[in-house]
């Protein structure tokens, strides 16, 4: 299995989990009014799921007082997450949050499988539903902004010292 999955279309109807985090702090307003917020939000989330014509297997929340800052959800519940992804033979797991390059890079280590957050997955029905070369192509730009920023440390292990004033710069590159 790769370290990261570089490849974030849906080319076919994949097995996938949702899984929303509820924090503390993340909507204003009394209680009710915060929890309201969240059911809309997850109920969204699970639209758009649907909206890539992928199976939807099941949807968990997480609540947490503020986000782990490695894996959004925390250790223990990752591994109850990667538990989950074996037994029911998930694919891909989306996250109805937008991800750190690092949390998705240990989340995918975590569970085992393709990881995406809201934007990738907002992103990935734009790619299925582009119709004119134009429109394919603003949606790839797009993809591979959001990637960028996934990838900037993807390659790090080719990079040796970096040299200093009136050096060569950095090592070996690809």
């Amino acid at each position: 299995m790769p370290r990261f999955h570089t490849d974030k279309t849906l080319e076919h109807a994949e097995r996938i989990m949702l899984v929303s985090a509820h924090f503390a702090d993340s909507h204003t307003g009394s209680s009710e009014t915060r929890e309201r917020a969240f059911q809309a939000a997850c109920t969204e989330a699970a639209e758009l799921v649907r909206a890539t014509g992928g199976e939807l297997v099941c949807q968990h929340t997480v609540k947490r007082d503020k986000a782990h800052p490695a894996l959004l959800v925390g250790t223990g519940k990752a591994e109850e997450l990667a538990q989950l992804v074996r037994q029911n033979n998930i694919e891909l797991v989306v996250f109805n949050h937008e991800l750190s390059p690092t949390q998705e890079r240990n989340l995918e280590r975590a569970l085992q499988c393709r990881v995406l957050d809201r934007v990738g997955l907002i992103l990935a029905i734009f790619a299925q539903r582009a119709q004119s070369q134009e429109g394919r192509l603003q949606v790839e730009l797009a993809q591979l902004t959001h990637l960028a920023g996934r990838l900037v440390r993807g390659y790090g292990h080719l990079q040796s010292q970096k040299g200093g004033i009136g050096l060569k710069g950095p090592g070996e590159t690809q």
